[in-house]
């Protein structure tokens, strides 16, 4: 992926609630992205059957994570999702507190340098 953003939202959506959260909680412990929302949504999507659509509940999961990380975050979230074809879409930061884009930094590079051992993700500003 090209982008001038330093850092960005990765977004992956699920049905079922508890996957969201064990998805959240695995990127986070393998440091690939610094933290994750979770957000229940409505969604409305094409149905199976032609020319019709459907509402159903969603997981999304918000990923903040720097830009570096977004292949290793992707083919983690591909690999584990129960779907065959997962939502997977990332969005640039244009801009952000800027001590808190530094922690995002601090936080996943240490675990590419450290191979996913960490600190606690404690955020000190």
């Amino acid at each position: 992926m090209s982008t001038d953003a330093s850092h960005v939202i990765a977004y992956t959506a699920f049905t079922d609630r508890a996957e969201a959260v064990a998805m959240a909680r695995s990127v986070v412990q393998k440091q690939l992205a610094a933290g994750a929302d979770i957000r229940e949504v409505t969604c409305v999507r094409p149905a199976e059957r032609e020319h019709e659509v459907e509402e159903r509940t969603e997981y999304i999961v918000a990923l903040q994570t720097a830009t570096p990380m977004i292949e290793a975050l992707k083919a983690h979230v591909v690999s584990e999702h129960s779907q065959k074809l997962p939502v997977f879409m990332v969005v640039p930061i244009v801009s952000g507190h800027d001590k808190f884009l530094a922690w995002i930094d601090d936080y996943v590079n240490e675990g590419a340098t450290a191979g996913g051992v960490g600190r606690n993700g404690s955020l000190n500003l």
